[in-house]
């Protein structure tokens, strides 16, 4: 969905169990969270990035937030 080195978008909506991402408009996850599962993984939390490789460089122009309405 994008090259090295190269800046992109990616947007996550979280509705209820369901989580979707997008990079750069193209939908790469559909996930919903059993909701029969006593144990839910994802009913809050805290926003956080990463870099998997040790020698990762991570850089951000915007990052942004905006509450769904229900």
């Amino acid at each position: 969905a994008h090259g090295p080195d190269e800046f992109f978008t990616e947007g996550v909506i979280c509705e209820g169990p369901r989580v979707r991402i997008l990079v750069n408009g193209q939908q790469t996850v559909d996930w919903t969270d059993p909701m029969d599962d006593p144990k839910r993984h994802f009913t809050k939390g805290y926003f956080a990035v990463q870099a998997h490789d040790p020698g990762s460089v991570m850089t951000f122009k915007t990052i942004e937030y905006k509450p769904l309405k229900k």
